[in-house]
């Protein structure tokens, strides 16, 4: 099982924790993000990882031979020359994951302890072309959904815009995204040219006609450990699930 770890970004909203660190690096619960993405995933089965460089780079790629002299199957997706932003970089190491019937999407600064195992098998059970882990929780940005939870709409709440085929105001379900989502390879047929895009243009680009679905998490423990105000929630949650 393949995940692909999104490491790269500038932590700007963790400054100055990441004025001489990247965030994945930021330690919550006596361990780096990174540390904890990794060991968590690993026991929910996957064995192969991918993760994307940009920002002090160099301490991520120092960290990355640490956990491979440790057993970790880590391949470099390296984005030191420019960011490529979520789909640009799902993009990009593209040549790591093709190979494989599904893999992981996981955000680097997101403490939870969704059952990962289980949401990869519902991924597959299904042949969706992209599972993404949703919540009700509070947002500026929205994925919404139809009655059988298939993805419909975007919308951002604070200038009122849309994406997507449909209206965003008669779709019954509004869940925020948790920065986890279950892709095929199928995915990369249907990229933009260019080398800098979101994947969430991507998904509304294609939502009508291809297999997208969101996946309720609401019940489970789940903190965006990428903000200040929550890093002491963070470091909590990290040291009552985290795996040895």
């Amino acid at each position: 099982m393949k995940a692909f770890i999104l490491a790269a970004g500038l932590g700007t909203r963790l400054s100055p924790l990441t004025l001489d660190r990247p965030k994945a690096l930021v330690e919550v619960g006596g361990m780096p993000l990174l540390e904890f993405a990794l060991r968590y995933l690993r026991s929910c089965g996957f064995d192969e990882f991918v993760i994307n460089v940009h920002h002090f780079a160099d301490q991520l790629i120092h960290f990355i031979e640490q956990k491979r002299s440790e057993g970790f199957h880590i391949q470099v997706s390296d984005e030191r020359d420019a960011l490529l932003d979520t789909g640009g970089a799902i993009k990009k190491a593209r040549p790591f994951l093709e190979d494989s019937d599904s893999f992981l999407v996981y955000n680097a600064d997101i403490v939870t302890d969704l059952d990962l195992r289980h949401f990869h098998d519902f991924h597959l059970k299904n042949n969706f072309l992209a599972c993404l882990a949703i919540r009700e929780r509070a947002s500026s940005r929205y994925f919404h959904f139809d009655q059988s939870w298939e993805l419909k709409a975007w919308s951002n709440a604070k200038d009122g815009s849309e994406k997507g085929p449909f209206p965003a105001d008669v779709m019954p379900y509004k869940r925020a995204f948790s920065g986890i989502h279950m892709l095929s390879p199928k995915i990369f047929d249907l990229f933009p040219e260019e080398s800098v895009f979101s994947i969430v243009d991507v998904y509304m680009k294609h939502c009508y006609k291809q297999p997208i679905f969101g996946y309720d998490h609401t019940e489970t423990q789940w903190i965006d450990a990428g903000k200040l105000s929550t890093i002491p929630l963070a470091a909590e949650l990290v040291k009552e699930i985290s795996p040895k």
